[in-house]
Formats: C-alpha cells, structure tokens, sequence
C-alpha cells in the first residue's frame, strides 16, 4: 500500500516541506472569502453537500473534495530543481499567459520561496486544431508514486450501449483535472518557474495538473459516484476522464436524458463546456475521436484525422532514407489509433516500421527505412488503404453464416476439416516438403491456416470463420503480426486472402489433446469459471421455470442438458450463443459480468423470455438496462429477487483467481425475471 504522508530519512526535508505547509494553509485561509467562480477551482468543494446527500459518494472522495488529494508517494524525493523543456520556450506568449490565466482562477499560486520541487514545463500541441496545452513534467516525480491499475470505460463500454437507429448527447467538462484540489501541504511539490519581466518567479499548482502520473486514475474515481447516481436512475451513460456520451431510443427520451445528465452536472459543481458539447439529440454523434452514425450503424475515422494521417504518411514515405524516429512513431500512433474501426489490420500492418523504430539510437535521431525491409511497402499500404474512408458496421451482418475449423500441423504433414460436415468430403491435407520440416513449428502450423483456406475458399465465402489450433503462436501472430519476416509475410497472405474473399477469421486455441480427432471439440480457457450452487438453481427453476437452456456454460457447470459455452466443450449445441435467435426458449443467464449489457440487449432483441443473475452493483453499465428513473424497474422486467449475500449462491471452479464463489465477493445478488417478448 502506498502513503499519503511522505517520509524523510532528513530532516532539513521534512522541516523546508513542513515550513512550505503552514504558508500554503496560510494562504488558504486568507482566500476561503475571495470567489473564484471565473474558474473551476473549488466549485466541487461549494457543492460538496450534493456529493454526500445525492450522489452519495464514499468517505474517501469527499475527503479529495474537501481537503484535497494528497499525493500517493512510495518514497519521497530529495528537494530538485529542474530547467522548462525546449518546447515551453518556442512557446513562451503563450506559457505567460496560461500562468497568468491560472493564478486569476487561482489553480496557480506565486510563491516568494523556491517549491521542494521544480518541475519542467511543457507545451503540448495539437496537430489538427493546434491548440495548445501546458503541462507540468513530472516524469521525474512519477516515478516515486504509487500507480493504480485499472480500466477506462471507452468506445467499447459505449458500443455496448449503442442502440439501433437510436439518438445520442455528448457533454465535455471544462478544465476536468482542475476541478480537484490538491492538500496545501502536497503544493510544494507541483513547483515551477518562469521568467517574467527579467525576473525568475516560482510557481506551485493548487489544483490536480496535467503531467501527474496519478491524475487520470483520481478524476476518474472521483467522478464515479456521479455516473453510478446517474445509471441508477436508467441512462446509458459512458465518461471517458472529461468526456461524455449518452444514448437511447428515441429523441424525446433522449433529450430528458440529456438534460438530466446536465443538471446532475451542475448541481454537482462541473462547469460544462457548452462549444464541445451536445445536448440536443442527434444520430451522427464525433466522440473521442470517432463518428458514431446511427442512420447508418457505423463506426468511421473523421476525414480530418484521415487527412491527418495522410499527410504524416505521404511526409515519412518522401524522407525513407533519412526518417525522424519521432515521425514514423506519429505514423504509427496515429493508425493505431483507428483500432477501433480498423480492429487487428492496424497492428498486422505496423509491425515492421515499429522494427525500424525499435532500431533507434535514440528518439531525435534518424532511420533509413531500407534497412528494414516491409517498412516502405506498409506505409504505401496505408496510403492506399486510407483512399477510402475506413468504415466499421455497428451491428453484425444478419447474413452471414458462421463456420467452425480445426487444423493441426506435425514434422511431415498438416490437414485441417469443417466440423459438423461429412469428414470424407470436407477434408485437406498435404505433405510437406523437405525444405518446409526444418521450417519453425510456428510457421507450419500457420501454413496450414493458409493452405486450407485455399482449399475450403468456394465454402468459405463471406462466412465467419471460428478457427481453432493448438498452437498458441500462430493464434497471436495471424492476428497482430510477427517481427519476423517470413512470419509475418505469411501473416499478411492470410489477411488477404480473407479480405478479398470476405471471410471474418477469428483465431481460436484449444488444447492439444482436443485438436487430434476430426470429432473432437474444442475446450478453451475460461476466465470467468464460476457458477451459480444447484440449490440455487432449483429455487429459481421452481419458481420461473422449467428453463430449456443454460446460454452460458460449460462441461462440468451447465444446470440444463442443453447448453452453450464460451468455446466447443463436449455436449454443447453452440459456441456462440448471441448467434442463436433466444425466442421460443425459456432462457438461464448467468453471464460472465463483462457482457452483461450485451446479454440484455440482445435479449430484449430476441423478444425472448429469461432469467438473468447479476451482482448487485448499480455503477456497472447493464444497471440502467434494468432500471429506469428513480430505480424503476424497466417494463419488459416481470420480477426481482435480491439476495443479501452470495456466498451459498456462487461457485468457484477451475479458476481460482476469480473473486466470484470467494470470501471476497461481498456484494448482494440480483436474479431478474425479463418477458420481453411484447418489446418493438
């Protein structure tokens, strides 16, 4: 656990540091009459009362808001001082005027001392509205805090949100960081200095800054309970740090989802930045970075980002021989960017100019991309590719049919078959050659991946392809690359021979044991292998039931004959249970939490019939799929049973790293009974 008092092995620190306290809490004082409402330092502390009364925030974040966020140090620094970077003083108008801006809100305060520590300064750049940014480095500092891991919520939380021809609003919160205060005695660590009038003045931030390694992680916190409060009461809402997005059905529905979200803004004491924001509801929505078209149920690229990317590409192919590494990292970042519309082509394509940058002596010198061979011919690649604007379907093809694979590579020979098809018929096999046994086992086992979607291409036509192997390798290099050429060559074959012909391929590994016979199916690891107690079961089945099938389970923890499983397990009817139309089924839903909100949207899609167990925590993104305004149960929910406890309710099986089936696992537990079969 890391400390929010700093230690000292000297004194003199803890007395300069202790000194440098009193003057800041001296100055705090003095202030607490003057109003600061120009800017947004202080407006949480103003509204603390509707984070504790409505919100309902824990203990912890009203202390943040009260007294401050103190530093998480594991050790505390000697005292330094360290000279702006380079790109504070090609920026200097605009530095000056940033302090001057930030000590009349008060987020900068002078000080006639110099800081305990000094700490660059930095200007960021944007490269498409060239606004610019001041930073405080700290990268120094950083490396003596203790660091969170966790996830953000993103396009991929929002994707699960996302609603058929439905409408949206997007807010962005003003200076976002700046809304947290920092403890007076944590100032002296934020210093800085600057030249002003001839003069060197020292500066400290009072407010949370850019640059600090922790900030992302406490905003985040501390917005939290505001997004809890706000799915409580039935909104499809997604923040991304001082981003966010909302979604529903309909355009009225919207709108009051819209404005409610506002108001809860504003009570709560963020000042909204009406310019990037949307509150009327529209259905082609540019969030964080991407278009959301709801007409058309697509994901794309905005043409400035694509123009942008363009322009770095066309600038890195004209300078081959003698390439900055920082430009060809700016190439990279930016196709990498478009994951979220491109999926794994943007790192299958990337690998050989991330080589070239992996061979830097440093990052301000050059690279001749001809000395890596595969460089060049990828970013000619993605200047093709970028003619057209990328594009992604927000909903699956109805259309397509899905298609399972087994293959298996030895020293002399490979062969791969259809499962659930006449083995005599829909089978390939070839020898290999002498030259191709002293080739990498790796390489065999994707060459039989190439070699039977040839052989299968006339029934392999605009299918999804669920392909399975035993070789853990080939898994990972078909779908993101190799740094090896001959690796990733046969990589790029695969990738194309599936974009011509229109074949979604999705790499699968399963044992060994299970790859040998044509009848065998598949097992793979799950990650989520927990289980609800037959008790448990019974009780729910006598009360709603008879259920027909168990939509999410395996060999050894189905609670019906007839089940799906995350991969192919001895007994089960189908892989991919959202698939499978769900009406006519009474249906048992114990998902993995992760795709919950998928489970319920499908669902309700189906107009199907089930029961679904759910931990009891409102702050998750399925919680306003089941609750309305006020905690109102949605109308397609017939009946809800809460449980104090799920300790006799869960089961803990293979994976013993799941908190589910543990003392651990505190929570209350929800079982909701959904009839959503009158749903349009």
């Amino acid at each position: 656990m890391f400390s929010n008092s700093p230690s000292f092995e000297d004194d003199s620190n803890r007395r300069i540091l202790q000194s440098h306290a009193k003057y800041f809490d001296a100055q705090i004082s003095n202030s607490d009459s003057l109003s600061t409402t120009a800017g947004v330092k202080g407006r949480l502390k103003q509204n603390v009362g509707f984070w504790e009364n409505t919100l309902k925030a824990p203990d912890k974040i009203i202390d943040i808001l009260k007294n401050g966020f103190r530093i998480p140090f594991l050790q505390t620094p000697d005292s330094y001082s360290l000279k702006n970077n380079r790109s504070a003083s090609e920026h200097a108008d605009f530095v000056s005027q940033a302090i001057g801006d930030l000590l009349k809100v008060g987020s900068v305060l002078e000080v006639p001392f110099v800081p305990y520590i000094v700490s660059p300064l930095s200007v960021a750049v944007n490269n498409s509205s060239r606004k610019k940014r001041l930073i405080l480095d700290l990268s120094v500092l950083n490396k003596f805090l203790w660091k969170d891991h966790f996830k953000f919520e993103d396009w991929k939380t929002a994707k699960e949100f996302i609603i058929k021809d439905g409408h949206m609003f997007k807010f962005d919160i003003t200076s976002a960081y700046h809304h947290i205060d920092i403890a007076a005695s944590h100032h002296s660590f934020l210093g800085f200095s600057w030249i002003i009038d001839g003069s060197r003045k020292y500066f400290v931030f009072t407010v949370l800054p850019f640059g600090l390694s922790v900030s992302p992680f406490v905003f985040t916190k501390c917005v939290r309970p505001l997004v809890k409060y706000v799915r409580q009461n039935g909104v499809r809402l997604v923040v991304f740090l001082d981003d966010g997005w909302g979604v529903n059905r309909d355009y009225d529905t919207t709108l009051a989802d819209a404005l409610f979200v506002k108001s809860v803004l504003v009570d709560a004491g963020f000042i909204i930045n009406i310019q990037k924001s949307v509150f009327l509801p529209t259905q082609i929505l540019e969030w964080l970075g991407l278009v959301w078209d709801l007409i058309k149920n697509t994901l794309s690229i905005p043409d400035r980002r694509v123009s942008n990317a363009l322009d770095v590409l066309h600038e890195s192919r004209d300078n081959v021989c003698s390439l900055h590494v920082r430009l060809l990292a700016k190439c990279t970042g930016k196709i990498m960017s478009m994951m979220p519309v491109l999926e794994n082509i943007c790192k299958l394509r990337t690998k050989r100019m991330h080589m070239a940058i992996e061979s830097r002596m440093h990052w301000d010198s050059f690279v001749d991309l001809n000395q890596t061979e595969g460089s060049i011919e990828e970013i000619k690649f993605w200047i093709d590719k970028f003619l057209v604007l990328p594009v992604r379907q927000l909903f699956p093809v109805d259309n397509f049919e899905s298609v399972d694979i087994f293959s298996d590579a030895s020293s002399v020979a490979c062969g791969a078959f259809i499962e659930g098809t006449c083995m005599t018929e829909n089978v390939c096999h070839r020898n290999w050659s002498a030259v191709e046994k002293t080739l990498s086992s790796t390489w065999r086992e994707m060459m039989t991946v190439f070699f039977a979607i040839k052989s299968f291409l006339p029934l392999l036509l605009e299918k999804h392809v669920r392909w399975c192997t035993d070789s853990q390798s080939s898994v990972k290099i078909i779908e993101s690359g190799s740094m090896k050429k001959h690796l990733q060559d046969l990589a790029i074959d695969i990738f194309k021979i599936c974009s011509e012909n229109r074949i979604s391929l999705h790499m699968i590994w399963v044992p060994r044991e299970l790859n040998e016979k044509a009848d065998l199916i598949s097992k793979y690891v799950d990650v989520d292998d927990w289980s609800v107690s037959d008790e448990f079961f019974t009780f729910l089945n006598d009360m709603w039931g008879p259920h027909s099938i168990d939509r999410f389970a395996n060999h050894y923890n189905h609670k019906i004959p007839r089940f799906n499983s995350l991969c192919w397990v001895p007994g089960t009817e189908n892989v991919d249970s959202f698939s499978l139309n769900w009406s006519g089924e009474n249906n048992w839903l114990v998902p993995p939490v992760s795709i919950v909100t998928r489970v319920i949207n499908h669902l309700v899609s189906c107009k199907a019939v089930g029961t679904l167990v759910v931990p009891f925590w409102p702050s998750a993104p399925f919680w306003p799929l089941i609750f309305g305004f006020a905690s109102i149960p949605k109308m397609f929910i017939l009946d809800i049973l809460e449980f104090a406890t799920g300790q006799n309710i869960f089961i803990q099986h293979l994976n013993k790293n799941c908190v589910f089936g543990t003392d651990k696992f505190t929570s209350k537990v929800l079982a909701v009974r959904f009839d959503c079969t009158g749903q349009n």
